[in-house]
């Protein structure tokens, strides 16, 4: 099975292409797009999750846009040092606090029961991300997929079939070993579940 897992220059072009596809950046805007346009089929006013869109799922990717240009992040997009992507992690854990307790106080539920589902998700990896370089690429697909099967049924589970390519291309492209790309995955599987259950959402 290892051989999946060779690097040829092919492979490594084809992961590279992948991990940029399926990049957080991209696919948190997604995922919160989705939430909101539940929540706008719900009778949530548009203000309001335009704001939450761009607060919570567009300025971390400004934020570290900026930081690169600023010299502040020199291991790239991808934020190949662990260590570099610890503060990043601290502003997104308190930029989408900021959206859960807002969403809270101008009573958006149950909007604000996903938004503390992602906001605990963040939190799970941010404090991971200080001690091991988990995942965030297999961890953000997971997420979207998991939510996609929790909110609207188990006939998005094939999705997880791209979870499975992300965990390849971070592998093939060298940018995590299998055991961190694998957790990255498995973490919302987990969590969300759990958490969904507890809030009585879903």
């Amino acid at each position: 099975m290892l051989h999946v897992f060779r690097r040829s220059r092919a492979a490594m072009k084809m992961a590279q292409v992948v991990s940029r596809v399926f990049d957080p950046i991209l696919l948190v805007p997604g995922m919160f797009v989705v939430a909101v346009t539940w929540a706008l089929n719900n009778g949530e006013r548009w203000r309001f999750l335009t704001m939450l869109v761009f607060w919570d799922a567009m300025l971390p990717g400004v934020v570290l846009y900026w930081w690169i240009r600023r010299g502040k992040v020199l291991s790239g997009w991808d934020l190949k040092d662990r260590k570099e992507r610890i503060p990043l992690f601290m502003f997104v854990i308190a930029a989408h606090l900021g959206g859960v307790v807002g969403a809270y106080m101008l009573d958006k539920h149950p909007l604000a029961e996903f938004l503390l589902v992602f906001w605990l998700l963040a939190l799970v990896y941010g404090v991971v991300t200080v001690w091991w370089k988990i995942s965030i690429h297999t961890g953000v697909m997971s997420a979207l997929v998991m939510f996609l099967v929790l909110t609207q049924g188990k006939e998005y589970a094939w999705l997880f079939a791209l979870v499975l390519l992300v965990v390849w291309a971070r592998v093939v492209g060298r940018y995590h070993r299998l055991s961190q790309a694998v957790a990255g995955g498995m973490v919302p599987v987990v969590v969300m579940p759990v958490v969904f259950r507890i809030l009585g959402i879903g």
